[in-house]
Order: structure tokens, then sequence, then C-alpha cells
């Protein structure tokens, strides 16, 4: 039964099944003295409005009733410039907005995808099902940010949309595992012990709305849309546990091309270094790294050069270029120079080995471009070497 203030709907999985469920509603109304009014009932119905919906075998459209205006809009007639192609276009938009996806029900324990999207005058979302290769909405939302809200930064507003996705759909969050598909380090950010602000605040409501850890929230591409037509099938199953999962699909285009800048500096007090991860849509990413172990220059070079290697691996970074300002690095890992030192050859071995390998070779090495890191900028505390095996990367 599905509830809305003054409506009920009482749903059958199959027809035979109708006349039981009914009398079992009827038996718990009567049982607490209840009565309905007969003028608004209606039985044995497979199509039928129920919350400016159309109810169908097939799932839920839009009511016709509902969107007269859209279908009764008029071109302009003061225009001058209005052409054919500007008709043409107008009746495609109107047939657009007349005719959403139909929206359909998902299957117990079905995992579910997730896409969010953001702009200057909305936040979006849309949960949909797979089956194969055909994807299928289930629900939409949306919300116009205000005040603060419009300030936020990109990330912030991509979390700032997964908050308000969930919160509005979290009975399907309860039901199901639901997959985030993104291409921004929103497990990165989330996971920070030193996050603060509103991202603080976002990530502490999102583990206590899904009363589970998060689990392995990693970073996978948006996939490109997929049809919209096809059967529907599966066995029900044991409901899961509410988990907000992002999956890892390293299967990026040639032309997604990531940027990484790294140098490294050290002097008798500390050794420091600096990463700055650009992707292919220019987003920027700053990392400032501590070392709380003795280190030279040339080893600075490396240990930023690795840090930043594992970062862009955790993103799904595929096809990656690198940037330093170290010719002895450069120099080395090219092969133009010998390593002769027992730990220069053991980081030419950390950056060459087999878990590096989905990063494609280094195509590149030139001098630190000086880059607007925005506000995008992350801080990490190194307390060992990478050739101790003990970085750990957030």
């Amino acid at each position: 039964m599905e509830a809305y203030i003054d409506d009920m709907l009482v749903k059958s999985q199959v027809i035979p099944d109708n006349v039981a469920d009914l009398q079992e509603t009827c038996d718990t109304l009567h049982r607490f003295r209840m009565k309905l009014n007969p003028m608004k009932c209606t039985f044995g119905v497979i199509v039928g409005k129920f919350f400016g919906s159309m109810i169908l075998r097939r799932g839920i459209e839009v009511n016709l009733e509902k969107i007269k205006v859209v279908l009764k809009m008029t071109s302009p007639r003061t225009i001058e410039k209005w052409t054919i192609e500007c008709q043409k276009i107008f009746e495609e938009l109107k047939q657009y907005l007349s005719s959403p996806p139909l929206l359909l029900k998902p299957q117990p324990d079905e995992k579910l995808l997730l896409y969010i999207a953001i702009s200057l005058v909305a936040i979006s979302s849309v949960l949909v099902c797979e089956e194969g290769w055909v994807q299928k909405p289930i629900y939409y939302t949306s919300k116009a940010p205000h005040n603060a809200e419009t300030r936020y930064s990109k990330l912030e507003k991509l979390i700032f949309a997964l908050v308000v996705t969930t919160r509005k759909l979290w009975p399907y969050f309860q039901a199901h595992t639901v997959v985030l598909l993104t291409d921004h380090l929103i497990k990165a950010v989330l996971h920070r012990s030193d996050t603060s602000g509103w991202i603080a605040k976002w990530a502490l409501k999102l583990v206590e709305m899904t009363c589970s850890t998060v689990q392995s929230l990693l970073s996978r591409p948006r996939e490109s849309s997929k049809a919209t037509k096809g059967s529907r099938g599966g066995e029900s199953s044991k409901i899961r546990e509410s988990l907000i999962v992002e999956e890892v699909d390293t299967r990026s285009a040639p032309d997604e091309l990531w940027m990484l800048h790294a140098d490294g500096s050290s002097n008798t007090a500390e050794a420091r270094a600096g990463l700055i991860l650009t992707n292919s849509e220019e987003d920027i990413t700053g990392y400032a790294l501590r070392f709380e172990f003795l280190a030279t220059n040339n080893k600075a070079e490396y240990e930023a050069l690795i840090v930043g290697l594992k970062v862009a691996e955790e993103t799904g970074a595929q096809y990656l270029k690198v940037f330093s300002d170290s010719q002895l690095a450069v120099g080395q890992i090219k092969g133009e120079y010998e390593a002769r030192e027992k730990n220069m050859k053991k980081y030419l071995q950390k950056v060459s080995k087999p878990d590096n390998a989905r990063i494609n070779a280094l195509s590149k090495l030139a001098v630190l471009l000086p880059t607007d890191l925005e506000n995008r900028i992350y801080f990490e505390v190194l307390k060992a070497s990478t050739l101790e095996e003990l970085l750990v990367v957030q």
C-alpha cells in the first residue's frame, strides 16, 4: 500500500492477488473502525490518476491534463526573426516537455545508479535502474540554490546535490544499493579527516543517513546515456542495508588527458612538496605535502611524483602527462641519466611498478607551470618515505 496525505493506493503484483490484498486492507480498516467514502473509491483498475500522474501497468507517466499550458503554447508573433528553424525547435521543445521518460519501479534488492548535475541555477539528480545496456529512470530531483548555496564551489555543489538527493529519495537508499556515477574527487573530500565547514557537516549527514559505514567511495567516470526502452525482469530477494557506493571504471577515452605538476624541495629544517592535478575539463585540485622524515631535494621530487601518481590512479586517470622541474628526476625516468645511488634506483622501481600500469607512460616531463588552484587545496603529512610502503593517500 502507498499512502500520501488522504490518498491510499493498494497495489498487487499479480491480478489474482488483488482481491486478497483488498480484503486484508478492508479488514484492517474495520478493525480500527475506519470508513471510506464509496464515491472516492475505485477498484480493479490497471490505469489511474494518482498525485498528478498517470499510473499505468508499465510505469508512471505524465498526466496530459497537467501539461495543458505546455501543449497550448503558441509561437511568438511579434518577433521579426522567427524563422522556420526557430519554429521547428519550438515544436521539438514542446514535444520534449510533454513526453518525459516513463518512470519505473525498481525490483527489490536491485542496484540503482545515481547521476548528479549542477549549474548556476539548479542542482539536479536522476535515479535510474540498469538492465544490460539499457538505463531507465526511476525518479528525478531538482533544487534551485539560494543565498549562500549559489556561492558554493563546483565540488561543494556536487556534494550538496548528493545530500539533497539522499534526503528526498531516502526510501530508495534504505532498500537498495545506490551507485553514484561521478568523475570528481568526492571520495577524497568526504574521507578526509581535516575537512571543515559545509563539507564536514555534509559528510556527517551522509554517514548518519546511511546508518552504516560508507563503503568503497571510489571515482567512476560518467557513462554515456543509454536507450530507455527494454523489458524488465529479476527475482525478489532480501533488501540490503543502505549503502552509497561509487565504482571504479578505468576505461577512459584517449582524449581524457590528465595533467600532473609535481615539485618537491627541502632544507635543513623540513621537506615539502606540492602537486597540481588537472583533468580534461580543466578542474584543478592542489595538494600540499609535508614530510616528517629527512629527504634531499631529489628525494622530495621523487616522493612528490609517486604521491601524485597514486592520487591520479585513485581518481581513475588513465592518460597522464607529468611535469617536473627536477632535471635529475626527469633524466633518470627517461633513461638519459643513470641512477647510481641505491635509493634513487628504488624510486625508479617504484615509479614503474605494475600497480601504476593503468596510468600510461609519462609522456612528457617539463618545467612546472604556475596554475590557479582556486579553493581546492588539500594537505597531507607523510610520516615515512614511500619506499617503506607506509604511505596512505586519503
